[in-house]
């Protein structure tokens, strides 16, 4: 009897990794809208990738380009793969992004380019060294005095525009 559920128990816990893990996409980035968007160029067509567990400051935010030309440095018309288990509300897969070795996901966090997204990945110990390491040393956003973070800026942003249109 223990055998049997051990074994049942096994067998569950290697479906939940198994599904955990997601899938591996592989492509050529084609185009980055953002510090963390892109579209990426299949086999199977174009598709939206939003980078998971980071965010990166909107456009129109103090250091929203700098974050969009240093992900473009690092990805733009590259080989890339992503690993990815689901979609998000705009339809994008969320994913975590490798060029090469190179974690580009964690890469935005170490260089100041982009927020950890805690609210998303909130036991990621790694995330939260790399953030931590890059207010400490001031990297990109951070050598701001108060960084804005883009949850909030978009926030701000739709109250406005609910408030202009009354």
């Amino acid at each position: 009897m223990f055998r049997t559920i051990t074994f049942i128990a096994i067998v569950v816990w290697l479906i939940v990794a198994w599904e955990a893990c997601g899938d591996t996409i592989s492509g050529i980035t084609k185009k980055v809208y953002d510090g963390d968007t892109y579209s990426l160029c299949t086999p199977d067509g174009n598709i939206m990738i939003r980078l998971s567990f980071i965010d990166a400051p909107e456009l129109k935010q103090t250091f929203g380009q700098q974050s969009k030309e240093f992900l473009s440095e690092l990805i733009e018309y590259k080989s890339v793969n992503v690993i990815t288990s689901k979609k998000d509300k705009y339809n994008r897969y969320l994913g975590i992004t490798y060029r090469d070795s190179t974690n580009v996901n964690y890469t935005m966090i170490e260089k100041g380019m982009a927020w950890w997204y805690q609210e998303f990945s909130p036991n990621d110990t790694s995330l939260k060294r790399l953030q931590q390491d890059a207010q400490k040393n001031k990297k990109g956003l951070w050598s701001e005095t108060q960084p804005l973070q883009p949850w909030v800026f978009r926030t701000i942003q739709y109250r406005d525009s609910i408030a202009k249109k009354k």
